[in-house]
């Protein structure tokens, strides 16, 4: 073999190499992307969100996910009695939207299943570390923002059933009659008029939004990496919203 062809070679091969290293080190990135969070759902979501296809969900309200300081989204709801509203019938309240993933131990444990037990049977399981959300406002307000309440609306919008499909207003009943809540205390358990399950929509779920008065997002603790604390930040916000004076 004389020297051109041999250098050829070795070019060829260190080109493969080259790539073949490339690839492990975006392999080891994404793994350690994906080892960031415990909850195995949310691993799972962000890997479809790393080599999944780019469509959008045509059915997504606009702007999505919702912006901060903004107007939230128009969203339609159906509630757990096969009614439909749409969320912006609620303005002049303080709201609580929260967005569900029934099989998510994080979703559970917020609607309260260390106190009721888990929604679903034995295949389902819940976060031991994680209070249900009342208790969390409850102790960070010292009192000063006790849930259910009748100057906040609290709107549960279940995003994926316990099988990670399309939530129906079958389901909202069957979460709401297990964890207790009724429309009664201001409480809403509700699932998407339309299927708006999209990486975007992941990126919200499980987790929490705080509405003000005038229909704009304060506080967003959304999704396994959310911009503000819920237990430091949206909690304790709430009764700053309540004492708000809507601006005419």
């Amino acid at each position: 073999m004389d020297t051109k062809t041999l250098i050829k070679y070795a070019t060829r091969v260190s080109y493969v190499l080259g790539g073949f290293l490339a690839l492990l080190l975006v392999l080891s990135l994404v793994i350690l992307e994906l080892n960031k969070n415990p909850d195995a759902v949310a691993r799972k979501r962000k890997a479809d969100e790393i080599f999944g296809p780019k469509v959008v969900n045509q059915n997504l309200p606009k702007p999505w996910p919702p912006e901060m300081n903004q107007p939230y989204p128009e969203l339609s709801l159906i509630d757990s009695k096969g009614a439909p509203f749409k969320l912006s019938d609620k303005k002049g309240k303080v709201m609580v939207v929260e967005y569900i993933d029934m099989s998510s131990p994080l979703s559970q444990s917020y609607s309260g299943a260390k106190e009721k037990g888990v929604y679903g049977g034995a295949t389902k399981t819940f976060d031991e570390g994680v209070s249900r959300f009342e208790e969390i406002a409850s102790k960070e307000n010292q009192g000063q923002a006790v849930l259910p309440s009748p100057d906040i609306i609290f709107i549960k919008v279940i995003i994926y059933n316990e099988n990670g499909e399309q939530a129906k207003s079958s389901d909202a009943e069957l979460w709401e009659k297990h964890f207790g809540f009724t429309s009664d205390n201001n409480y809403f358990v509700t699932v998407p008029e339309k299927d708006i399950r999209d990486k975007l929509t992941d990126r919200i779920v499980p987790g929490f939004h705080l509405i003000d008065k005038e229909f704009n997002l304060r506080v967003d603790s959304a999704g396994s990496e959310p911009k503000h604390s819920l237990q430091f930040r949206l909690v304790t916000m709430i009764p700053t919203l309540l004492a708000a004076e809507v601006e005419e």
